[in-house]
């Protein structure tokens, strides 16, 4: 309740739910001159031993320093459950003397621009760009009553407050876009971010990773999405896909957001609307308009190669690569011994890499403008492409408005307009509900012979069944989720992601 009504970002983190999830395995993570601590193995296992009281969240939060929008404060917070054990244990750590008194609350300066408060059962740790600026902050959040903080003004944050996740942040109001401008983005425009508000949770739990997002914009000026798939692309959309990515989005719409608040920002000549003339005269904004703006690409199989392939490959063009200027007649080729009695086949380096590359199985969905893809696929960089694409077996097919790209196994489905065995039943919500999917599923990539190196990289790759992430950006309140599902459904996730990061630091 003492968090200022303008700040821009809060976190909140339930470390005792973390460290309970974690277990032992949490030791792994720490470096090995620590790991031997008993001490700091006794704090991980109890955190009241230095006083800390973790039932309640760690909170951090960032607001504007004295309402100046190019400085802000970092605030930190915690309850304490003895006070003194806490003072003692930073004293002793920090190397501190004795806190100031103050009307209510003790007093630790640690350096210039960093302050520590203890209040009655509570912890602040404010720091700002200027040490006027954390004398300020921190006396605002000390004396706060909670009557015009961020919790009685901003009724999405009041809600998630009440909500218990292992780590979630709110965003909102506009100070958080007027710091936000980072170096690396110092060239990007936030008014069309400005009035947003949102959150993120994190949470494991049996099995299972998950984030969740949802944003809410002031308009629909940020709203790109369809809000689902159609029925269509579904027909076009394997159930039994390794892999799925699709998206159903308003393309023209999208175009003028990049054209008007990115590519503007670096290009000051571009024009979507200038004619190519490598694209037949055709314009970047009439290729994009040739699509509607349904996609879904579906890898269903990874097929390694034949080792009888390449001896295929060099039957098919024995001479490929030869060049014959200089040879009256093929009695002039050496063969394998240095002789000029034999001629010796030699393969078409480009056929053998074919031949030894693995081969993807997959189907392409794309929803188009009949009339514009007629015109488009006329121009001469494209038709070359999709006529390299069908000499190598695959089939470019235009029905009911689709534009459909397969591979051999999925040729059928391109003159039908339908696999085999379409998405149904439970999954068909996820699709139904969202207008963007990624499904990756690792088990069955696994028995594919795949040249996956063995040893720790593989034992991670074991410990993850799929991942999913999905999104609804049709309305101007956006939800998005990300989920890791582990094989293991009994153990809880973020002792599995701990002991996988551990094999990596």
């Amino acid at each position: 309740s003492r968090i200022p009504a303008d700040a821009g970002m809060v976190f909140l983190t339930r470390l005792d739910d973390l460290l309970s999830k974690g277990g032992d395995d949490i030791f792994s993570l720490l470096p090995p001159n620590i790991q031997v601590s008993v001490m700091v193995k006794n704090i991980i296992q109890d955190p009241s031993t230095i006083g800390l009281d973790l039932s309640e969240p760690l909170q951090a939060h960032l607001s504007p320093a004295e309402g100046k929008a190019e400085q802000f404060t970092l605030g930190v917070a915690g309850k304490l459950s003895d006070r003194e054990k806490f003072k003692n244990t930073f004293e002793l750590v920090d190397n501190q003397s004795k806190p100031i008194q103050k009307d209510g609350y003790e007093l630790y300066q640690i350096e210039g621009n960093e302050s520590l408060a203890i209040g009655p059962d509570f912890f602040y740790l404010c720091l700002t760009e200027s040490p006027v600026s954390s004398k300020s902050e921190l006396v605002k959040f000390m004396k706060a009553d909670g009557s015009d903080g961020l919790l009685s003004s901003q009724e999405s944050f009041s809600s998630l407050s009440q909500e218990k996740h292992d780590f979630s942040i709110w965003f909102g109001g506009d100070s958080i876009w007027d710091y936000a401008n980072f170096d690396q983005i110092d060239q990007l425009s936030m008014d069309s971010l400005k009035g947003s508000e949102g959150k993120f949770t994190l949470n494991f739990e049996a099995g299972e990773m998950r984030m969740n997002m949802r944003v809410k914009t002031p308009n629909n000026e940020l709203v790109y999405g369809k809000g689902e798939f159609s029925d269509e692309i579904l027909k076009l959309t394997p159930s039994d896909a390794i892999f799925s990515l699709g998206f159903a989005t308003d393309l023209p719409k999208f175009l003028k957001y990049l054209e008007k608040d990115i590519i503007s920002e670096f290009e000051d000549d571009f024009n979507a609307d200038e004619p190519i003339a490598e694209l037949g005269n055709l314009s970047i904004r009439d290729v994009i308009n040739t699509f509607t703006g349904e996609f879904m690409l579906s890898l269903t199989d990874i097929k390694m190669p034949d080792p009888t392939s390449l001896a295929d490959a060099a039957e098919d063009d024995p001479f490929g690569d030869i060049v014959m200027e200089d040879m009256e007649d093929m009695d002039a080729l050496p063969d394998a011994a240095g002789s000029e009695d034999a001629a010796l086949p030699m393969m078409d380096p480009t056929a053998m890499l074919m031949a030894a590359l693995p081969k993807p199985e997959f189907i392409i969905g794309a929803s188009i403008d009949s009339e514009k893809w007629a015109t488009l696929k006329a121009s001469p960089p494209l038709a070359m492409g999709l006529g390299l694409a069908m000499m190598q077996g695959y089939a470019v097919t235009e029905k009911d408005g689709f534009l459909i790209i397969t591979s051999k196994d999925h040729i059928e489905a391109s003159q039908s307009g339908k696999v085999a065995n379409p998405v149904s039943g439970n999954s068909v919500p996820l699709y139904k509900e969202n207008d963007f999917v990624m499904i990756f599923k690792v088990e069955p990539l696994l028995d594919m012979g795949l040249p996956i190196p063995t040893g720790e990289a593989m034992d991670m790759l074991k410990k993850i069944s799929h991942l999913e992430a999905y999104s609804n950006s049709g309305q101007n309140e956006g939800t998005g989720t990300f989920r890791i599902v582990f094989t293991d459904s009994a153990k809880n996730s973020f002792s599995t992601v701990v002991e996988m990061i551990s094999k990596t630091i």
